[in-house]
């Protein structure tokens, strides 16, 4: 995992829950749970991360639960990670 790529999954990710929570700022180190994301939220941001980053997110809300800045580095890892053929 590179840092370019955590810091751009970061700003995606703070861009899209600002839009999705219609909320002016994001502070990464607090949950996406703490902004007012319900579970429905949660699984429509686990749709959006597949559609853009072709990895599978928990298909619960608890995930959200984590500070916006490690679910973005779990996200850089996940994209890093061997893919198996």
């Amino acid at each position: 995992m590179t840092a370019d790529a955590a810091h751009a999954d970061l700003a995606w990710l703070i861009e899209r829950l600002k839009t999705t929570l219609e909320v002016p700022t994001i502070n990464p180190s607090l949950s996406p749970r703490d902004y007012g994301m319900d579970s429905l939220g949660a699984v429509e941001l686990g749709i959006e991360i597949k559609r853009r980053y072709g990895i599978p997110v928990e298909q619960s809300w608890e995930w959200v639960s984590l500070p916006v800045d490690e679910i973005a580095r779990e996200l850089a890892v996940r994209r890093s990670a061997p893919t198996a053929d």
